[in-house]
C-alpha cells in the first residue's frame, strides 16, 4: 500500500472511532457518576427551607430580597394576633345572608368540622385521637374573640393548629366562616 492511502485509512478510521468514543465516554457505567468539572457546585453547604441552623440556633427562614413581589394576593399587614384582634374588622359583620352562610357551612364542614365538630363542640371525626384536643368554639373565649383574631388564626394557624391560608386563599370565604361560626354561637347555648 501506498503513503497515501495508508493515510487516508488512518484518518477514516480515526473519524469513523471518535464518535463512538464519545458517545462511549458521556457514561460512566451503571450506577456511577459521570467526571465532574466543578466539584465545588455539588459539595456546596446547603440549608433546607424550613430547618433549623444549629450553628446560629435559628430557622433557616430566608428573608426575601428587597423590592421583590409576594406570591401573595392579599396584603396581609398584621404579624401578631393582638394586632389584628385590634384592627381588623369583617367586613361581612352584618350579612348574614344565605349566600354567606350557606358559603361558610360548606367551607366549615370542609376543613374544621373534622376536628372542631359539626356543631363547633370541638368533637369532631379527629379530635378524639388529638392528645389535645381542639377548643370549643361555642367557648366563652371564641365567644369574646374579634372577628379578627378568629381570621388570623384561619390565616396563620395557632398552636397545634396550622395555617389555613392555602386551602381556603380567598378573604371573603374566611370571613363566610366566621359568620357561620357566629351563626353556630347564636343558635347554641351550650357553653364548653
Amino acid at each position: 500500500m501506498n503513503k497515501k492511502k495508508l493515510h487516508k485509512l488512518f484518518i477514516n478510521t480515526v473519524y469513523s472511532l471518535l464518535p463512538a468514543l464519545l458517545i462511549a465516554s458521556c457514561n460512566a457505567g451503571k450506577n456511577q457518576t459521570n467526571y465532574e468539572t466543578s466539584m465545588g457546585m455539588f459539595e456546596q453547604k446547603s440549608l433546607k427551607a424550613q430547618g433549623f441552623n444549629k450553628n446560629n440556633n435559628k430557622h433557616n427562614f430566608i428573608t426575601p430580597p428587597k423590592g421583590s413581589v409576594s406570591k401573595e394576593k392579599e396584603k396581609f399587614l398584621y404579624k401578631q394576633a393582638y394586632q389584628a384582634e385590634k384592627n381588623l374588622k369583617n367586613p361581612f359583620k352584618k350579612k348574614y345572608t344565605a349566600e354567606v352562610l350557606l358559603n361558610g357551612k360548606n367551607l366549615y364542614t370542609i376543613y374544621c368540622a373534622l376536628c372542631h365538630g359539626k356543631t363547633g363542640l370541638g368533637d369532631g371525626q379527629i379530635a378524639a385521637k388529638m392528645i389535645i384536643k381542639p377548643p370549643s368554639l361555642l367557648s366563652y373565649k371564641i365567644r369574646k374573640s374579634s372577628d379578627g383574631l378568629i381570621y388570623y388564626i384561619i390565616k396563620k394557624g395557632q398552636g397545634l393548629m396550622g395555617s389555613y391560608a392555602n386551602q381556603i386563599p380567598k378573604p371573603e370565604d374566611r370571613w363566610a366562616i366566621i359568620n357561620y361560626i357566629r351563626t353556630l354561637q347564636k343558635f347554641n347555648n351550650t357553653v364548653k
